[in-house]
């Protein structure tokens, strides 16, 4: 056994009786804060042998309690804040966690002690602790908050209870020591207890001593324990520390994730999880390269800058978890609005504190409540089109269920049932209730699911072509069926004509007139026709039956090239004739 100096001898003498357990400095002999000459770590002393000298005093103590040796430092200190956090801004440290930060923040030498300064090894020239994650400087906005109560107001913290190795302070205040014992490195770094649960799998037990996160437990992120092994371990037993760094959070702020999307990208980046990182990337994508805009507590009004970071759309507490619908969306709160007539924008919106529905997410932005009356130029469109100065539609508006015609994202089709009505596949009926996600997510079915990013337009799961100037070849048009409207819409019977049956476009005679017109393309100077020469280019929904768009409608409703105009309606369904319409086509005589 090593020689011990008298000085030691009594600090062990102190440590049994007054403070901790004999164990004390048997523990703290291969750990870096046994700063001795015989000390493990880079920083040690060059000569000093004494052990706890660097802390600890029988005599002359500064401050008196607990018998404290070293000079004690006197920073003002940036203390951590956030809008999460319920509890008031302290004005500094706590007097237990000065003792800590006389060493760890920089600004005292490490061997400064009372009676003068012992010489060191590994320090900076000043004598002070060298940078890294052990020196937390006096900004202690980027560490986890400390000399706070817990606030119990949310039910998303809690006390720890009485028998946990975390606690309080005397005061009720979380310290440095309510998670750090600086004599027993068991737990590294010096932590009160391991950050395993007990059966060794799901990892932030340390944490949830005092947060517990709703959703957390069954979600996505608390049990992927089948993600592939890092040097620590699964997700989920890396669990809260994968996204937040509890020390030096090098300055991304609030909340003290390790950046802001890379958070997330660092693991969904295709070999740990699914590859949502490169989807970003696509040529058209929700943009995320907005920096610390998002803010938990958030709700959009018309002075909020439009943002979509990753947390937007999820929460990494709560998603995956298969008691919330839609679990990827678990956790997030949304808008749900309100109507009094068709072809309105809502007359209100509700805040729904979770949403159960994805329109719920997707209306916190696209929606009049986040823009008012003068919707934000589409940034698809400003990207993509020469028309670049057309508006967003009102797409609330768009999806209203009293439309003439609408996809219905509320409610069945009110058309649902129609005679004749079933030119549908996969599994589409005209009864079904459409997400938007059902349109909008990457072409490359391969991609994980959710509106990222696309190869197509609008973040469109296929190639939706109506600008006859940007591209002739329209959706509709022979060749297109790999284009997004025949996900649902069957092909064969719309473009190629197999079937007259589905359809309620039909000519008296029992022609397919959808087919016909799609096959039409005998006159160079009329052009091709598709499903935007008679349909509405933006297919949410729109105020005349079947989506169709007439001369004189808006842009950019419709992109039609020729002069429609339905001079009626007919009674019957399936009973079309030329009559019916008026086109720079038809001018009162028909072809086909």
């Amino acid at each position: 056994m090593k020689k011990l100096s008298k000085l030691a001898v009594v600090c062990m003498v102190i440590c049994s009786s007054v403070f901790w357990s004999v164990t004390c400095f048997a523990t703290i002999l291969d750990t870096k804060h046994n700063l001795s000459v015989s000390g493990p770590a880079t920083v040690k002393a060059q000569t000093e042998q004494q052990v706890c000298i660097f802390c600890h005093t029988p005599h002359n103590a500064n401050p008196a309690v607990p018998l404290w040796n070293h000079q004690v430092t006197t920073a003002t200190y940036t203390m951590y804040n956030s809008v999460t956090m319920d509890a008031p801004e302290p004005a500094g440290p706590g007097s237990s966690a000065l003792l800590c930060l006389s060493c760890h923040d920089g600004t005292i030498a490490v061997g400064s002690v009372h009676a003068g300064t012992i010489t060191m090894l590994g320090t900076k020239t000043d004598g002070t602790m060298p940078d890294g994650l052990s020196n937390l400087g006096i900004n202690l906005g980027d560490d986890h908050p400390i000399n706070i109560p817990i606030s119990l107001s949310d039910g998303q913290l809690v006390s720890p209870l009485p028998t946990d190795p975390v606690h309080l302070d005397e005061e009720g205040k979380v310290q440095c020591i309510s998670c750090h014992d600086v004599h027993d490195n068991t737990y590294p770094p010096f932590l009160v207890k391991s950050d395993l649960s007990s059966d060794l799998r799901y990892g932030g037990a340390l944490c949830l001593s005092c947060h517990n996160m709703r959703g957390w437990e069954g979600s996505a992120h608390q049990e992927a324990t089948e993600a592939e092994i890092t040097e620590e371990g699964t997700v989920a037993s890396k669990a809260c520390r994968g996204c937040h760094m509890v020390h030096g959070s090098q300055g991304y702020g609030e909340r003290l994730l390790c950046s802001e999307e890379q958070a997330c990208i660092n693991c969904h980046n295709g070999v740990v999880a699914q590859d949502i990182g490169s989807m970003l990337n696509y040529f058209s994508a929700h943009p995320i390269d907005l920096t610390g805009l998002h803010n938990p507590t958030e709700t959009w009004d018309l002075d909020t800058q439009r943002h979509a970071e990753c947390w937007d759309c999820h929460n990494g507490h709560a998603a995956g978890n298969i008691t919330y619908h839609p679990s990827a969306l678990a956790g997030q709160w949304g808008i749900e609005p309100q109507y009094f007539a068709p072809w309105t924008d809502a007359s209100s919106f509700q805040v729904i504190s979770e949403v159960t529905k994805e329109y719920h997410l997707c209306f916190k932005c696209h929606s009049s409540r986040a823009y008012g009356v003068n919707p934000p130029v589409s940034p698809s469109r400003s990207m993509q089109f020469s028309n670049s100065d057309q508006p967003q539609t009102n797409v609330v508006r768009d999806f209203n269920p009293g439309n003439a015609a609408v996809h219905s994202i509320y409610q069945p089709n009110p058309r649902a049932g129609t005679v004749g009505l079933n030119g549908l596949i996969n599994g589409w009926t005209w009864s079904s209730i459409l997400t938007c996600s059902d349109c909008h997510g990457s072409a490359n079915a391969q991609d994980p699911a959710g509106p990222h990013g696309s190869s197509s337009r609008f973040i469109l799961k296929g190639d939706w072509l109506y600008l006859p100037d940007e591209d002739p070849t329209l959706t509709g048009v022979p060749g297109t069926g790999d284009h997004l409207c025949f996900d649902c819409h069957d092909y064969n019977l719309y473009v190629s004509g197999m079937s007259t049956s589905g359809t309620l476009f039909i000519k008296s005679s029992g022609k397919n007139l959808h087919a016909l017109h799609m096959n039409f393309n005998k006159s160079v100077e009329r052009g091709v026709i598709g499903c935007s020469s008679c349909h509405s280019a933006v297919p949410h929904g729109w105020n005349k039956r079947a989506l169709i768009v007439e001369d004189g409608d808006p842009a950019p409703y419709r992109q039609s090239q020729y002069q429609l105009k339905i001079l009626y309606w007919p009674s019957t369904p399936g009973s079309w004739d030329t009559d019916n319409c008026n086109t720079e086509c038809h001018r009162g005589y028909h072809w086909g």
